[in-house]
């Protein structure tokens, strides 16, 4: 007798979630849980709402004081006076010169974490197929690349990866 696969018709009871179903599920979670520090800092630490936004800090932006944007620079970026951009990786390029490692292809969404002695950026390559994953390219103090190197492997559409209060996230 052979035997055969019934999958089941509640998707509460199946054991995969597809890309999708696990993205609607975890960003519900993350919203909450997201949402928690927003709504206690209305209440004080004695349990009044705080009603006076006086004495409350506000965060400002300057964006607005940065002035237009220039003509496009070598780079092909347009940027206010007195900025100026580089260009530190290629896709399928090494880095650094002295690196056996290549700049991943489709790069999509990054962010960057300072530490004790520089910063280290990362960003989401988008391939499909199991060719995605994420690197990093890591700066001293001054802004020298010091090290890149990839951190996750064998994905597919890594896409929307970016930084939380403590680490880096990459949407698979």
């Amino acid at each position: 007798m052979k035997s055969k696969l019934i999958a089941p018709r509640n998707k509460s009871l199946r054991t995969h979630l597809s890309r999708r179903e696990f993205i609607e599920k975890h960003l519900t979670y993350y919203a909450i849980l997201l949402s928690i520090p927003i709504i206690s800092s209305c209440i004080d630490s004695d349990g009044q709402s705080k009603s006076d936004p006086q004495q409350h800090s506000t965060i400002v932006s300057n964006l607005a004081n940065l002035g237009p944007l220039q003509d496009a620079d070598e780079n092909g970026c347009r940027l206010p006076a007195g900025f100026n951009c580089r260009v530190i990786a290629r896709s399928s390029s090494p880095v650094t010169p002295d690196s056996n490692f290549n700049w991943h292809g489709a790069p999509d969404g990054g962010a960057c974490f300072a530490d004790e002695v520089g910063w280290t950026y990362v960003s989401n390559s988008e391939l499909s197929a199991g060719n995605g994953g994420t690197s990093a390219i890591k700066f001293d103090s001054s802004g020298t690349i010091v090290d890149a190197y990839s951190i996750l492997s064998n994905t597919s559409r890594n896409c929307a990866g970016g930084s939380t209060s403590i680490w880096y996230l990459a949407l698979l």
